[in-house]
């Protein structure tokens, strides 16, 4: 497992560009299969293209045989439940 790939407090869809850097920077070099962990509980704010990119980021992992998990701020949980992509990036756990 890596460390968490920390998100910051406001994420526009203006800043999908500085948000793939970060994915791709974060995210180089880990061995197929591995669970990233990406924590955004300090995220107040989350465009729809920036979710757009995280939905991406999440199908590319997991199509590597990766997992994602997201420790998430309310708000943005509010707003993924706003652009209809909660349940597709805030899985929840079987045994939770």
């Amino acid at each position: 497992m890596s460390d968490p790939i920390v998100l910051p407090d406001k994420m526009p869809s203006s800043a999908v560009g500085d948000l793939a850097k970060t994915i791709e920077t974060a995210s180089a070099g880990l061995e197929p299969g591995t669970e990233i962990r990406i924590d955004a509980t300090g995220v107040r704010t989350v465009g729809a293209l920036a979710a757009e990119q995280l939905l991406r980021f999440a199908g590319q992992v997991e199509a590597g045989g990766g997992r994602i998990s997201i420790m998430a701020s309310a708000e943005f949980e509010d707003d993924l439940r706003i652009l209809g992509l909660q349940d597709l990036l805030l899985r929840k756990d079987p045994a939770s």
